[in-house]
């Protein structure tokens, strides 16, 4: 029986390397990463912003949905909807040039992103009420908390 399992597989890999050109697998053009993420983002309705994908959309749809998100967590009036709107699209926009300007600088970019947080940080102490301000750091700590332990948002690791 197992050398049965042996053989079927045997014959499934050398029909799958014919299939291919007999091992002439230079024919396959590779697409590139950003055109990949693009067309699976579109793949899955585009709408990653809305339902709080990350780094999806433009800054300005990335910043209304982090606005929606705080809207709805902390109850914002509409006078803080707008300013918190606003920081989000500057800070959104600070975020996309540091994403382009750091391509495969991975500890740039998060050393940039450090930054640009401590700044979302100060900018919404001068928006938010001590309540909101509290409630919202709450949440931001438990987001923390959960991607570390389900290994989300993390670091990639290559296996």
């Amino acid at each position: 029986m197992k050398n049965l399992f042996v053989i079927v597989f045997v014959i499934m890999f050398a029909s799958v390397a014919c299939k291919q050109g007999g091992g002439s697998q230079q024919a396959v053009v590779e697409q590139p990463e950003v055109e990949v993420q693009q067309q699976s983002a579109q793949q899955r309705g585009g709408g990653d912003a809305q339902r709080g994908g990350r780094n999806t959309g433009t800054a300005e749809e990335r910043a209304k949905a982090a606005t929606d998100r705080l809207a709805e967590l902390l109850t914002l009036t509409a006078d803080q909807r707008t300013r918190i709107e606003a920081i989000e699209l500057e800070l959104q926009k600070q975020l996309d040039a540091v994403r382009q300007n750091n391509q495969g600088d991975m500890e740039a970019m998060r050393t940039a992103m450090r930054e640009i947080e401590t700044v979302r940080e100060e900018r919404y102490k001068a928006v938010l009420s001590a309540a909101q301000l509290t409630l919202y750091t709450e949440n931001r700590e438990q987001r923390q908390r959960e991607r570390g332990a389900g290994g989300g948002g993390g670091q990639r690791r290559n296996n």
